[in-house]
């Protein structure tokens, strides 16, 4: 469940008191709208129903607001002022290039077992 969700959890508490724009206030935002973290490059609130729920981009990349309210991606940092040097020296290529492979393993591991399952 998520933590709003929670009775016993506090939506500031959740959302490390982060609130969400008023109904109406943002324009085309439909269903939520996705605002970035004040301290964290990497951090992002997704605002559904008026709830704050705290996401994050995946590593190697950052929060970047987009051109409307409420609206934004994760991106590569080198494309969001402010936040390039957000992973510092770490190698970005090789992690991602480490998650791909990892991923990819996974897949032909999942094949390999459906394979001989089928065949049994």
């Amino acid at each position: 469940m998520w933590a709003d969700q929670v009775p016993e959890c506090r939506n500031e508490e959740v959302a490390n008191g982060f609130s969400c724009p008023a109904a109406g206030e943002l324009a085309n935002t439909g269903s939520f709208s996705r605002h970035a973290h004040p301290e964290d490059c990497r951090k992002y609130y997704i605002c559904l129903e008026g709830v704050a729920r705290e996401y994050g981009c995946p590593i190697g990349t950052v929060f970047k607001i987009g051109d409307g309210d409420g609206t934004g991606n994760c991106e590569d940092p080198e494309d969001v002022p402010g936040c390039e040097d957000y992973y510092g020296d770490l190698d970005l290529k090789s992690i991602r290039k480490s998650e791909l492979l990892a991923g990819l393993n996974n897949e032909g591991r999942k094949s390999a077992s459906k394979a001989k399952a089928a065949s049994s």
